[in-house]
């Protein structure tokens, strides 16, 4: 489906059709945006670890296979300072060591996915997730972003993942959710 139409310099826009489509749908919903690329040449894959991240990346794997398409998976390690705004954490080795766990928990999410004929890269950054995944996309310039819809968080907005609606709303490029249903039936 399309996504509105923006004047120029304005942010990309989703759409409240679009928003509420990708919401309450069970099936995966592959938004085009205007200006969207005709070829698919890169696809960022954004993963938190869930269901959903996962049956994301198996399908974004299978897109870039068909496609040719360089792909990159993008993991968003929050600081702790995030989760608990009201608290100090002066010890930065408790930073660090909660960093090194998130990486081994990405290593293992990744380790039983094929990506055997695919170009990709995996990507780690710490931050606040919708943000970085706006600021990759704006460095990297994707053409496609397949995204997991319901992420870990357990805050769902109705059924679709409050950073998932934060970056569809905002991202310039064309984007696929995912929930319950698969995009291909290889993936």
């Amino acid at each position: 489906m399309g996504s509105v139409e923006t004047a120029v310099h304005e942010k990309p826009h989703l759409g409240i059709t679009a928003e509420r489509v990708m919401r309450k749908a069970s099936k995966p919903v592959w938004v085009v945006k205007r200006g969207a690329a005709p070829s698919i040449k890169r696809i960022l894959c954004p993963v938190d670890f869930s269901e959903a991240s996962r049956r994301a990346l198996g399908n974004t794997v299978q897109l870039a296979r068909t496609f040719l398409a360089e792909l990159i998976v993008l993991t968003v390690i929050e600081s702790l300072s995030s989760f608990y705004p009201y608290r100090h954490f002066p010890d930065e080795e408790f930073q660090r060591n909660y960093e090194a766990k998130q990486q081994d928990e990405f290593d293992r999410f990744l380790r039983d996915v094929d990506f055997s004929q695919v170009s990709w890269k995996r990507l780690i950054r710490v931050g606040r997730p919708h943000e970085q995944i706006l600021l990759l996309a704006g460095e990297t310039q994707p053409d496609l972003m397949v995204m997991g819809s319901v992420g870990r968080t357990g805050l769902p907005r109705i059924l679709m993942g409050s950073v998932a609606q934060n970056v569809v709303r905002e991202i310039p490029c064309s984007v696929i959710t995912v929930k319950s249903k698969e995009v291909s039936r290889d993936g």
